[in-house]
């Protein structure tokens, strides 16, 4: 984080360390998409789904431009404010490639959100992030991510050997809504569009101007567990 200063970035302060713990102080934030998820019942309007989509790419599109993977993209750590604005957060699994690994080959993440690839153990890229946003838009859209009730290892082998998963109800959602799930969660990476080619797709297109603070209002007016915003 402290390499990674953006606006859709958690923004970090400083370290430092005590006889038993390091702390790190970053900013506060008000909760994470998995609270709204569960707030708002089994899913979250489309308008409100293509604003953290457009938010999140916004993320990693610098990510990637600095030669760093997220590797860990999921509602738990796409965190917000009171206000609206949308952060990535959780760097524990951030890499940073370099001209001599412009891929890795490292297995890492949480199951559910991992991309083909990465699960088979192949040299992979920045496509990881890809795939695991059009994981974020199922569980966004559905209320929870493909093979969630699975354990780990019968999760994984869905993952490597079944055909890409897609929204349970295709017909409640646009066509555009349905066809970025579709080009996120193509299972050859090179298939799958980079940042920049899914920031001019059209269902992003739609999102207005106000749509900060139209989803500010929204966070203002659901509970969200133990937290009222």
């Amino acid at each position: 984080m402290q390499v990674s200063q953006h606006p859709n970035i958690m923004h970090y302060y400083e370290t430092y360390r005590d006889e038993r713990h390091i702390w790190i102080i970053v900013e506060l934030l008000t909760c994470s998409m998995i609270d709204v998820i569960r707030a708002c019942g089994r899913h979250l309007a489309e308008p409100s789904i293509a604003y953290i989509c457009r938010e999140v790419l916004n993320a990693l599109q610098y990510l990637h431009s600095q030669h760093r993977i997220h590797r860990d993209i999921k509602s738990d750590n796409i965190l917000l404010s009171t206000e609206g604005r949308v952060v990535l957060g959780d760097f524990g699994y951030a890499a940073q490639l370099t001209q001599e690994r412009e891929q890795r080959c490292t297995v890492v993440g949480t199951p559910s959100w991992m991309a083909p690839e990465l699960v088979v153990g192949k040299k992979y890229d920045g496509k990881v992030d890809i795939w695991s946003l059009g994981i974020v838009c199922l569980e966004m859209a559905d209320g929870e991510p493909p093979y969630l009730r699975e354990s780990p290892v019968k999760a994984l082998l869905y993952i490597a050997t079944k055909p890409a998963p897609g929204l349970k109800s295709p017909t409640a959602w646009s066509d555009h809504f349905n066809d970025f799930v579709r080009v996120c969660l193509k299972k050859a990476p090179a298939d799958r569009p980079s940042v920049e080619a899914l920031l001019t797709h059209p269902f992003l297109a739609s999102v207005p101007q106000t749509a900060e603070r139209e989803f500010g209002a929204l966070l203002q007016s659901v509970e969200l567990g133990e937290l009222r915003v």
